[in-house]
């Protein structure tokens, strides 16, 4: 699992969490950042699987200096694979994977576990 946020300019810093999903089975992923005081490196980032958290990234500028107007106004779902992305050199998968999702939610607040 990677999470990456960079816009240009803001700092969102990265956070991989080394885990084997098994195929064939359904997992609860959440995340929840806290976007940082403008000017300051206090944001933050936590990630869920399955209700047990997995990681968390501290220290993120993610607003840079562009003060409070700076939001967040995308989330993108999803995963990508690729065997040739920014140089790397990697086997193509034994098996095709497909990925499925459902019932995203997003909320400025706490939704938990369902």
């Amino acid at each position: 699992m990677f999470f990456n946020g960079r816009p240009v300019g803001f700092d969102w810093g990265n956070l991989t969490i080394p885990m084997s999903f098994q195929r064939g089975r359904w997992y609860e992923m959440e995340y929840q950042v806290f976007l940082n005081t403008p000017g300051m490196h206090d944001g933050w980032v936590q990630v869920w699987v399955d209700g047990v958290q997995e990681g968390t990234k501290t220290g993120l500028n993610s607003r840079g200096t562009a003060g409070w107007n700076v939001k967040l106004n995308r989330i993108r779902v999803g995963g990508w694979y690729s065997n040739s992305a920014n140089s790397n050199s990697c086997p193509n998968p034994a098996q095709a994977s497909t990925m499925y999702v459902d019932d995203v939610a997003v909320s400025t607040q706490y939704i938990g576990p369902n």
